[in-house]
Protein backbone atom coordinates (compact mmCIF):
# COMPACT_ATOMS: atom_id res chain seq x y z
CA UNK A 1 0.00 0.00 0.00
CA UNK A 2 2.62 2.38 0.70
CA UNK A 3 4.20 1.66 -2.44
CA UNK A 4 1.33 2.59 -4.19
CA UNK A 5 0.82 5.90 -2.34
CA UNK A 6 4.29 7.06 -3.17
CA UNK A 7 3.96 6.47 -7.24
CA UNK A 8 0.56 8.27 -6.62
CA UNK A 9 2.22 11.19 -5.40
CA UNK A 10 5.42 10.59 -8.03
CA UNK A 11 2.61 11.18 -10.73
CA UNK A 12 0.98 14.21 -8.72
CA UNK A 13 -2.57 12.12 -8.61
CA UNK A 14 -2.52 12.52 -4.59
CA UNK A 15 -1.21 15.17 -2.85
CA UNK A 16 -1.39 15.33 1.07
CA UNK A 17 -3.04 17.76 3.06
CA UNK A 18 -4.20 18.69 6.18
CA UNK A 19 -6.45 15.86 6.74
CA UNK A 20 -4.01 13.46 5.27
CA UNK A 21 -3.89 12.44 1.47
CA UNK A 22 -6.64 13.97 -0.95
CA UNK A 23 -6.82 13.51 -4.93
CA UNK A 24 -6.15 16.03 -7.03
CA UNK A 25 -8.43 18.26 -7.91
CA UNK A 26 -8.59 17.62 -11.22
CA UNK A 27 -8.80 14.32 -10.02
CA UNK A 28 -11.69 14.59 -8.03
CA UNK A 29 -13.63 16.01 -10.50
CA UNK A 30 -13.12 13.13 -13.11
CA UNK A 31 -13.60 10.43 -10.61
CA UNK A 32 -17.06 12.39 -9.29
CA UNK A 33 -17.90 13.29 -12.84
CA UNK A 34 -17.86 9.07 -13.53
CA UNK A 35 -19.61 8.22 -10.66
CA UNK A 36 -22.54 10.50 -11.44
CA UNK A 37 -22.38 8.67 -14.58
CA UNK A 38 -22.19 5.36 -13.77
CA UNK A 39 -25.41 5.63 -10.67
CA UNK A 40 -27.47 7.53 -13.36
CA UNK A 41 -26.52 3.82 -15.77
CA UNK A 42 -27.48 1.59 -12.88
CA UNK A 43 -30.55 3.54 -11.64
CA UNK A 44 -31.67 3.79 -15.53
CA UNK A 45 -30.72 -0.38 -16.36
CA UNK A 46 -31.91 -1.45 -12.88
CA UNK A 47 -28.61 -3.36 -11.76
CA UNK A 48 -27.32 -1.53 -9.00
CA UNK A 49 -24.21 -2.10 -7.80
CA UNK A 50 -22.36 1.13 -7.28
CA UNK A 51 -24.77 2.11 -5.16
CA UNK A 52 -24.90 -1.04 -2.81
CA UNK A 53 -21.25 -0.12 -2.08
CA UNK A 54 -20.77 3.89 -2.14
CA UNK A 55 -22.82 6.31 -0.43
CA UNK A 56 -23.70 9.08 -2.75
CA UNK A 57 -24.40 11.63 0.84
CA UNK A 58 -22.63 11.08 3.99
CA UNK A 59 -25.63 11.38 6.45
CA UNK A 60 -23.54 11.88 9.37
CA UNK A 61 -21.27 14.33 8.12
CA UNK A 62 -21.47 18.41 9.23
CA UNK A 63 -24.59 20.21 7.08
CA UNK A 64 -22.22 22.37 4.96
CA UNK A 65 -20.77 19.04 3.34
CA UNK A 66 -24.02 17.33 2.93
CA UNK A 67 -25.22 20.38 1.43
CA UNK A 68 -21.96 20.00 -1.27
CA UNK A 69 -23.01 16.59 -1.67
CA UNK A 70 -26.24 17.54 -2.57
CA UNK A 71 -25.34 20.18 -4.94
CA UNK A 72 -22.54 18.48 -6.21
CA UNK A 73 -23.12 14.79 -6.67
CA UNK A 74 -27.46 13.94 -5.96
CA UNK A 75 -28.35 17.13 -8.09
CA UNK A 76 -26.25 16.36 -11.23
CA UNK A 77 -27.29 12.81 -11.21
CA UNK A 78 -31.26 13.84 -11.04
CA UNK A 79 -30.69 16.22 -14.03
CA UNK A 80 -28.38 13.36 -16.17
CA UNK A 81 -31.91 10.79 -15.42
CA UNK A 82 -33.96 13.43 -16.16
CA UNK A 83 -32.30 13.79 -19.32
CA UNK A 84 -32.26 10.08 -19.84
CA UNK A 85 -35.64 9.50 -18.82
CA UNK A 86 -37.52 11.95 -19.65
CA UNK A 87 -38.89 13.38 -16.59
CA UNK A 88 -38.80 13.78 -13.30
CA UNK A 89 -41.72 11.90 -12.88
CA UNK A 90 -40.18 9.33 -14.67
CA UNK A 91 -37.02 9.53 -12.48
CA UNK A 92 -39.27 9.14 -9.72
CA UNK A 93 -41.24 5.83 -11.23
CA UNK A 94 -38.21 4.27 -11.67
CA UNK A 95 -36.41 4.99 -8.45
CA UNK A 96 -40.06 3.62 -6.97
CA UNK A 97 -39.60 0.37 -9.12
CA UNK A 98 -35.93 -0.07 -7.69
CA UNK A 99 -37.02 0.46 -3.87
CA UNK A 100 -39.64 -1.81 -4.69
CA UNK A 101 -37.41 -5.07 -5.90
CA UNK A 102 -34.41 -4.31 -3.09
CA UNK A 103 -37.23 -4.39 -0.20
CA UNK A 104 -38.46 -7.62 -2.51
CA UNK A 105 -35.00 -9.13 -2.45
CA UNK A 106 -34.33 -8.09 1.64
CA UNK A 107 -37.48 -10.19 2.59
CA UNK A 108 -36.95 -13.46 3.81
CA UNK A 109 -38.78 -16.34 1.58
CA UNK A 110 -41.41 -18.25 3.02
CA UNK A 111 -42.29 -21.72 2.71
CA UNK A 112 -45.55 -23.25 3.01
Amino acid sequence: MVEAIVNLRRRSLIERGEAGLTLQNVVMEYVTERLIAQVADEIVNGSIHLLNTHALMKAQAKEYVRNSQVRLILAEVLELLEQRLGSRTAVTARLTEILALLRAEAQPETTP
